[in-house]
């Protein structure tokens, strides 16, 4: 469900007040009512990325826009990779736990480990 603040308040202008009810449906609670008057409206502009903005932002670390991009791309695919590794084997590590447990329950003995 979209936010009600963002659908009532979208294509506003300064200067209009809207009134905004926000009823939550999964929520106990009673629906509540604000009055909102747009005083102004802003706007985030972000620089175009250059190699000096790099430079800057960085602290020299990176001395292009291609090398930075190039960084974060590896970044991300290393991320990528560490979760797809760690899932198979948090699970693997799970199952030997609870095969272990019920080793201990059962009073036979565990002795597998994991060096994962």
């Amino acid at each position: 469900e979209e936010n009600p603040f963002r659908k009532a308040l979208t294509g506003k202008k300064a200067g209009e007040s809207v009134e905004i009810e926000n009823d939550q449906k999964d929520s106990a609670a009673e629906p509540s009512k604000y009055r909102v008057n747009i005083s102004e409206i802003k706007r985030l502009e972000l620089p175009e990325l250059t190699d000096d903005l790099v430079k800057e932002l960085t602290g020299q670390k990176f001395e292009s826009v291609a090398d930075f991009t190039a960084d974060v791309h590896i970044f991300k695919a290393l991320n990528f990779l560490k979760n797809l590794l760690f899932w198979p084997t948090f699970m693997f590590r799970m199952i030997l736990s609870a095969e272990c447990w019920r080793s201990v329950k059962t009073s036979a003995a565990c002795s597998v480990r994991s060096n994962i």
